[in-house]
């Protein structure tokens, strides 16, 4: 990429608003010393950004610059979600501590659906985490996943699972894992409406 090309491409305007990727920092920067029309323009830039609220009249930035600063927000507020991530969970994890981080994440029991509601929990590559929210009468269908270990917490209530062909009750405390490869099913028994969380990792 030559000066007049780096000029009109709006990565200066990046670089100087402090967005650039790491690759268009490492570009300005290494012409910025060669070359002194790019010393100039990143000077010009940021007296412009210096003084835009008292400008009267600005140049008008590369109509691409408004997607590149407007992406570069949401991945940022993308970033600050996914870190509010739920614990792992363990046969040591408590009901008390998800208890309070659904509160904290502003997950509640929907006021109107039937049967059974899942609810996805912020997560990444590493694990997939879900709320479980359930009537009495709620029915979970067999289901397999073949690449996951699935672990269960049950907060609230209690049910019959089918593991592999057994079935067993769990009430509120009990933790549940459940191996790749095995069937399994649940049927909402008591009269609590039930919370279980579920979390999904990589066999």
């Amino acid at each position: 990429m030559n000066t007049k090309e780096l000029i009109e491409s709006g990565v200066i305007e990046l670089y100087c608003l402090g967005i650039a990727s790491e690759d268009e920092v490492r570009l300005v920067e290494q012409l910025s010393k060669k070359d002194p029309a790019i010393q100039e323009e990143i000077a010009s830039i940021n007296n412009v950004l210096a003084s835009y609220a008292l400008a009267s009249s600005v140049s008008q930035p590369p109509s691409h610059l408004k997607s590149r600063i407007l992406d570069s927000i949401i991945s940022r507020e993308s970033t600050l979600i996914h870190d509010n991530l739920p614990p792992v969970l363990s046969r040591n994890s408590t009901v008390e501590e998800w208890k309070n981080y659904l509160h904290e994440i502003n997950i509640h029991e929907p006021a109107d659906y039937e049967g059974v509601c899942f609810m996805e929990l912020p997560g990444n590559d590493a694990f997939y985490s879900y709320a479980v929210f359930a009537r009495p009468g709620g029915i979970v269908e067999e289901e397999i996943h073949t690449e996951h270990n699935e672990y269960l917490l049950i907060c609230n209530g209690e049910c019959e699972m089918t593991i592999g062909g057994k079935r067993s009750r769990y009430i509120a405390g009990d933790f549940i894992e459940l191996l790749p490869g095995i069937p399994h099913s649940a049927r909402v028994t008591g009269t609590e409406h039930m919370l279980v969380i579920g979390q999904r990792r990589a066999a």
